[in-house]
């Protein structure tokens, strides 16, 4: 029977919560969205919002990793993330959901580049590509969880599944507080530009 690689445990945890608390709140915010009395084009532009934000941040957050860590930024993400979700409780107006999506999609950019950039970090080069697996697998079944509690929740009050939704998303990140410490030291060299030298396949690594 093989070990995780030292580090990778709570990374994972908290990558089992977030997407449980994602999964609760997904499929209902075209219902919250419409019960505010927006339209079915603006549900629809509220989406892409949120895409096109995620899309536009995600390529800034190697930089950003290099200089400060995943630690900070995965932090940071997740208390976006619940901030977000929290604030669809006490949105009232269909248009207040641009917004709300746009920071979202800030907050989930500050979620999967770090902590794929931990996990590769963290991983032995043997195990790398298993471990990034076992984090597909994980967040699979995290995601896949939370869907019929969180409609059913909803029948029974619609605030209920975007407060235990954000919930999740602080209690992940009291996890990755308390129990993930960045694997390298902020240092000269870049976390992502050593990745990238030590990734088999990789522009410019070494065969």
């Amino acid at each position: 029977m093989t070990t995780l690689d030292r580090g990778l445990l709570p990374i994972l945890l908290t990558v089992f919560l977030l997407a449980f608390g994602m999964s609760f709140v997904a499929p209902l915010i075209p219902l919250v969205i419409r019960n505010a009395g927006a339209s079915a084009a603006t549900i629809g532009q509220i989406a892409a919002v949120y895409f096109f934000s995620f899309t536009v941040f995600t390529p800034l957050m190697g930089k950003v990793v290099d200089k400060v860590g995943s630690k900070k930024i995965i932090v940071a993400g997740l208390v976006m993330y619940a901030m977000s979700v929290l604030s669809m409780v006490y949105a009232s107006a269909g248009w207040h959901f641009y917004g709300i999506r746009i920071f979202q999609g800030l907050g989930t950019a500050c979620l999967f580049a770090p902590t794929e950039s931990a996990i590769n970090v963290l991983s032995s080069p043997e195990r790398r590509s298993s471990n990034m697996g076992l984090y597909g697998v994980v967040f699979a079944v995290g995601f896949a969880v939370g869907p019929g509690i969180g409609t059913y929740l909803f029948a029974l009050d619609p605030r209920v599944p975007f407060l235990f939704g954000a919930a999740l998303c602080l209690l992940s990140c009291a996890v990755m507080i308390i129990g993930y410490q960045d694997a390298l030291p902020i240092t000269g060299h870049t976390r992502l530009s050593c990745i990238r030298r030590r990734s088999p396949g990789a522009p410019g690594s070494r065969r």
